[in-house]
């Protein structure tokens, strides 16, 4: 579930650690789908586009599908 602090950030997990690699898989591929589009209308209004997540996993997921984009491991728990 998403949650923003004041407009500052924004996060939101997508990929569980206790879901099987099957449906982390398909998790990480709607994610990428609504990531994209967000970064696409980011960039449009001239802004930059970085996407934090709480692992290296979901991480290295993410970049696996798109490794343009800007991910950061921000340690917050979940």
């Amino acid at each position: 579930m998403p949650w923003t602090d004041g407009g500052r950030c924004a996060v939101q997990e997508a990929s569980e650690p206790w879901y099987n690699e099957f449906i982390q898989d398909q998790e990480i591929e709607k994610e990428m789908k609504q990531l994209l589009n967000e970064r696409k209308a980011a960039l449009a209004c001239g802004y930059d586009f970085v996407v934090g997540v709480s692992t290296e996993a979901h991480k290295r997921a993410l970049l696996s599908k798109a490794p343009t984009l800007n991910v950061v491991v921000t340690g917050c728990p979940r």
